[in-house]
């Protein structure tokens, strides 16, 4: 199930059904398309055929690190954010304010 929507100024909102959370109501998903009203429709239905086929996957904000932590569990050092060269520039940085 989804619509079309007219925004306040200009572009077209599509608001579609992708699924139910676990208190039973329903999930929706907000999407802004700037151009027409077709390319609206034609984005609608493209989501919508996903859904109804169970290809839809919703978007989220994982990191690539979280991913790939249950695969590398030995390997902390991978997925830490400094890296060999920001720890030397650290310490010098250090080593200069002495």
């Amino acid at each position: 199930m989804g619509a079309v929507l007219k925004g306040a100024k200009g572009p077209w909102t599509i608001v579609v059904d992708v699924g139910k959370r676990p208190d039973g109501r329903r999930k929706k998903r907000w999407i802004t398309v700037k151009r027409s009203k077709e390319d609206a429709e034609r984005r609608m239905s493209e989501i919508l055929k996903r859904v109804n086929s169970g290809l839809y996957i919703s978007p989220n904000k994982d990191t690539l690190g979280s991913f790939l932590f249950p695969f590398v569990p030995g390997q902390p050092d991978l997925l830490s954010t400094s890296s060999p060269i920001q720890s030397r520039q650290t310490e010098a940085i250090k080593s200069r304010n002495r």
